[in-house]
């Protein structure tokens, strides 16, 4: 038979029937159109110098038809650094269809002078789905949260492209680092609080035509004080910022092109 059609009452539909309908209507990836505190928290993936160990935060993810829910944030142990040279690991989302099972666990990659990450297996029992890298140096005893980087690829972002990319509705807290990182598309609107003296890293998946908005706070007399060159400022320099312990400095960009950032900043607000 060449032609099939299901699911109806009178035959029985199995796993790979459903497959066959569930692939299509979504690319894998992570949720991003939940409406709990689970699917928001988005499986971000950061380290917090509390050992070799990452965490990941709850959220919902769609791999090749199937669905992983994390309702808490989990631990994910990194392998001992190597004593000599820096190595690459994956923290991955691992589809596997002989035992039935999504895990949240990770790709050690290889120590190398120059180390590239490992590559997931993608095939019909196993798929390995990143959402972060962690670079381990050469005889690290704790990852910390610049060792971290994002890999997460949104469902939505295929899928509803057109309507929700950047909805300046979706707030979102940037992780606190020695280098900050935005991707637009988890949100326009974005809050940091800072903990040291910053740099700023140009923003990802950035509309040409959008707007964006940036409320920073801090925990001490601290500022961004280095901005990546995508930010342009009124006369070529950064505007002073509110150095003094729980000050709040806004800043306001517009996107021309989908590549720099033209921006302002309202100034201690109480």
């Amino acid at each position: 038979m060449t032609v099939s059609s299901f699911p109806f009452d009178n035959a029985a539909v199995y796993e790979a029937d459903w497959l066959k309908m569930f692939r299509g209507l979504f690319p894998t990836g992570v949720f991003r159109t939940g409406r709990s505190h689970v699917d928001l928290n988005l499986l971000e993936v950061y380290g917090d110098s509390s050992g070799m160990q990452v965490k990941v935060k709850s959220g919902t993810a769609w791999i090749e038809g199937f669905v992983i829910v994390s309702t808490a944030e989990e631990i994910v142990s990194i392998n001992t650094a190597d004593p000599t040279n820096p190595r690459k690991d994956l923290i991955i989302l691992k589809l596997d269809r002989t035992n039935n099972q999504i895990t949240i666990t990770k790709l050690t990659g290889t120590p190398a002078g120059s180390p590239s990450e490992p590559t997931p297996t993608q095939d019909d029992n196993t798929w390995e789905f990143p959402i972060a890298g962690v670079n381990v140096p050469a005889a690290a005893s704790t990852i910390t949260s610049g060792n971290v980087y994002d890999k997460r690829v949104y469902t939505w972002s295929k899928v509803y492209k057109a309507i929700v990319q950047n909805a300046t509705t979706e707030t979102q807290t940037l992780t606190d680092g020695a280098t900050i990182n935005w991707n637009a598309d988890t949100g326009a609107v974005a809050h940091v609080s800072l903990g040291g003296n910053r740099t700023m890293a140009a923003p990802t998946n950035l509309r040409a035509g959008a707007t964006y908005i940036l409320r920073v706070t801090r925990s001490g007399a601290y500022t961004i004080s280095t901005w990546n060159s995508v930010f342009k400022w009124p006369n070529g320099a950064a505007p002073s910022q509110t150095a003094v312990n729980a000050a709040v400095d806004l800043f306001s960009f517009y996107c021309p092109d989908g590549t720099i950032l033209e921006g302002n900043m309202l100034k201690d607000l109480k």
